[in-house]
């Protein structure tokens, strides 16, 4: 077996191990580097980048065993990066590393199902805040119930930034930006939502940062209808996704 070929199929192997072991948790794995470009020499690692829905000790565990036991049958060195899709969504293409592994390197798995059941989550997130939220306001405490309507509109913007699989922003503002290029420029959604998503979040501002400022009912009531109108948005598009796939 030639060297290429060798630490193509160790990277195979890695790939295939977690696909078992990660049980639906995997969403790409991009071999990259010399390997993928096919420059490598003998002494030349097996570069690997790994996206799963979240990193925690799982799966911190699942693929250093993973790499241990295919380094070790085809006798090669194998380097990986494991990543989070919210943190490999986030960085996007303007990072060095993911424009050089998405350029360059060779897509060995990939399940959109991961992303899909990520956007899901984030909805089903969206939804628990914002019952906090309509807690908070019956107890009368405005400036809680601000902040987490105003959390509850960005994770719904958030999932539907997912859903066009899509770079996420870094910043507050940039999430009402990017929904806007994405759903409202291409005709997909009215712009009449874009000021009630500057609204909610200049109050949650005023309400995290501002001392003197003493929120009203009314402005509660503001933010939480625009997340209600969002969330019924969001619903819409995503529904009509999933019956047209």
């Amino acid at each position: 077996m030639e060297l290429v070929e060798r630490k193509i199929e160790c990277a195979k192997l890695f790939t295939e191990l977690l696909v078992k072991r990660l049980e639906g948790r995997l969403f790409k794995v991009i071999l990259f580097g010399s390997v993928a470009k096919g420059l490598c020499d003998v002494n030349s690692d097996v570069d690997l980048l790994v996206i799963v829905d979240r990193v925690d000790e799982d799966v911190k565990r699942i693929v250093a065993e993973s790499a241990f036991e295919a380094s070790i049958k085809f006798h090669e060195p194998i380097e990986y990066i494991v990543m989070g899709l919210e943190e490999y969504r986030v960085r996007g293409l303007d990072n060095p590393l993911i424009y050089e592994i998405e350029h360059y390197g060779k897509l060995l798995y990939y399940d959109p199902e991961s992303e899909k059941e990520m956007v899901k989550k984030l909805l089903d997130l969206a939804e628990e805040y914002y019952e906090y939220a309509v807690k908070c306001t019956q107890q009368l405490m405005y400036r809680a119930a601000i902040d987490l309507g105003q959390n509850s509109i960005e994770l719904i913007l958030k999932a539907l930034i997912l859903a066009k699989g899509e770079t996420l922003p870094r910043s507050h503002g940039g999430y009402i930006q990017k929904f806007g290029e994405l759903y409202i420029v291409k005709g997909e959604v009215k712009r009449e939502i874009v000021t009630k998503l500057y609204r909610a979040l200049e109050l949650r501002n005023k309400a995290r940062y501002d001392p003197d400022y003493r929120p009203l009912e009314v402005e509660v009531n503001e933010v939480l209808q625009a997340y209600r109108e969002i969330r019924e948005l969001a619903h819409k598009i995503l529904g009509e996704n999933k019956s047209s796939s």
